[in-house]
């Protein structure tokens, strides 16, 4: 399993924004995704990407008693640029620039123990 580590990330909950920029991350390459639930075949696989949550005042509460889980989120865009590459294929975002995403959302969740 690959672990980001937790300086590759910067969260602000509260204005939406947030940065997540990995650099050379090990993983594994099932080519798809039932593949990759059975653990089947795959190659050694290597990805960098960067993906900002832009600023936002579009702020929103949810809260699900039942199942004791509430969440405060903002509602955003982020911005993506990926590259990635195994032995057998190389990927990369498209060469006119990063991919801005329809939906994004930025927040804190509480379920279980930390439900309030």
């Amino acid at each position: 399993m690959a672990c980001i580590d937790p300086h590759d990330v910067e969260v602000n909950p509260g204005t939406g924004r947030a940065v997540m920029d990995v650099e050379d991350l090990d993983l594994e390459d099932y080519s798809d995704f039932v593949n990759s639930l059975v653990d089947g075949p795959s190659l050694a696989g290597r990805a960098s990407f960067r993906v900002e949550w832009s600023r936002s005042t579009d702020r929103h509460r949810f809260r699900y008693a039942p199942e004791r889980w509430t969440a405060n989120m903002v509602f955003n865009t982020a911005r993506v640029q990926w590259e990635g590459e195994t032995s057998a294929a190389h990927f990369v975002t498209d060469a006119t620039g990063p991919q801005d995403s329809l939906f994004a959302d930025v927040g804190h969740e509480r379920s279980g123990a930390f439900f309030r």
